[in-house]
């Protein structure tokens, strides 16, 4: 399996961005963060982002965060800002939007 990604840094912590469409042949996103984000077998991280396109009625995006261990978070402040990195990067090459159209960051959380 191919999975495109991202690795971003957020003060102190760095993540895995990808878009959840992308990674449909992995077992389970659990599996796939103790793989990836091993530091010596894997591309090393501290948590997978996986962003998931939504409807846009409530948000354009959402941000699922993915801990080392196969756990999933509530939260990281972290982990969702290299997230809204990774779409404002996709947005700068054209790849739809980032959240509301005026105002960038918006729909992501």
């Amino acid at each position: 399996m191919t999975l495109p990604f991202t690795k971003f840094h957020g003060f102190g912590n760095d993540y895995i961005v990808f878009e959840r469409s992308a990674a449909k042949g992995a077992a389970t996103l659990s599996k796939l963060a103790v793989s990836m984000c091993h530091r010596h077998t894997g591309v090393g991280s501290d948590g997978l982002a996986v962003l998931e396109r939504l409807d846009g009625a409530v948000a354009d995006y959402s941000c699922e965060i993915v801990n080392p261990d196969g756990s999933f978070a509530s939260f990281s402040g972290n982990g969702t800002r290299c997230a809204v990195a990774h779409r404002l990067n996709e947005r700068r090459r054209g790849g739809g939007p980032v959240g509301d159209d005026e105002d960038p960051g918006l729909g992501l959380c």
